[in-house]
């Protein structure tokens, strides 16, 4: 297939190096152009803006960090959409608001174009490794269209509706239990040493006879090591997905209490110089602790 590919974050560059292993043929563009030379180098063309990218291809995948990054890149002066082809499909693979998930379907859909929103779970060496989890959903003739894309970047693909904002619900709903788990382990932690427990001595507990999760090991030991450099996601765009899973939540009329608390705690790490460390340092600086400055 020729991709258009616009965003290469870290998340992005290793989507991207994906698709040209598995033989498609890019066309890349980035604010930062440096960013796409390790892609040009594997033999993509680089944009010079994303209605370039978008032109004559197959597919566009878009990842990038909030609602107005995407807006822009879609839709601002040079945007994607105006010179992606009729019958193409858009691959939104961002965390973005399921509103701007709607509004594009529609604004792709009166254009003649297909849509599938994709976001997807996991951190920058899992993207690179093509072991992403997608969550997707579109209409089945746009989901056929982008499962080359969606199989080279996830060893899986959770199809979870027809609407597209579905996807974005999803993956809302999955980073903000995330998200609670982060901050639980650290309040937990500041209890246990109140006991006189070291912080491993009770991770062994609790991932090996009450959770058995990946994810609560990983980010336990990041924790309990204060290891929050370098960001496999960054706390601030934590924090965006929080407040994005409130918005959806007020809107649907769905009481989410802990939520709310939740976000001042990424609040509190961002007032406290943070807002480029890992998320899990919101396990620390948001638990008043001896030795934490919060």
């Amino acid at each position: 297939m020729r991709i258009g590919f616009v965003g290469l974050g870290r998340m992005g560059s290793g989507m991207a190096a994906r698709l040209v292993a598995a033989g498609h043929q890019l066309v890349v563009f980035n604010r930062t152009r440096g960013k796409a030379a390790s892609l040009a180098a594997r033999g993509a063309a680089i944009a010079e803006a994303p209605a370039e990218a978008a032109r004559g291809v197959d597919a566009l995948v878009t990842m990038l960090s909030d609602d107005a990054a995407v807006e822009e890149a879609l839709f601002g002066g040079d945007g994607a959409a105006r010179t992606l082809p009729r019958g193409a499909v858009h691959v939104s693979s961002s965390t973005i608001s399921p509103e701007l998930s709607a509004r594009m379907a529609e604004r792709h859909a009166a254009a003649g174009q297909r849509y599938v929103a994709a976001p997807v779970l996991g951190r920058p060496g899992i993207a690179e490794r093509g072991e992403l989890v997608v969550l997707a959903a579109g209409a089945p003739d746009a989901l056929e269209a982008s499962r080359p894309i969606l199989d080279a970047i996830g060893k899986q693909v959770r199809v979870v509706g027809v609407e597209p904002p579905k996807a974005n619900v999803v993956k809302l709903a999955a980073n903000f239990v995330m998200a609670v788990t982060l901050e639980a382990l650290g309040e937990a932690y500041a209890l246990v040493e109140s006991g006189g427990v070291d912080d491993a001595t009770f991770l062994d507990v609790l991932n090996g006879a009450v959770l058995q999760s990946p994810f609560v090991e990983a980010y336990g030991k990041r924790i309990a090591g204060n290891a929050f450099a370098p960001a496999g996601f960054r706390l601030a765009l934590g924090a965006k997905d929080v407040r994005l899973a409130l918005q959806a939540a007020e809107r649907a009329a769905v009481p989410m209490p802990l939520g709310s608390v939740l976000l001042y705690r990424f609040v509190a790490a961002i007032a406290g110089g943070h807002a480029d460390e890992d998320w899990a340092a919101v396990g620390r600086v948001s638990t008043a602790r001896r030795g934490t400055i919060v």
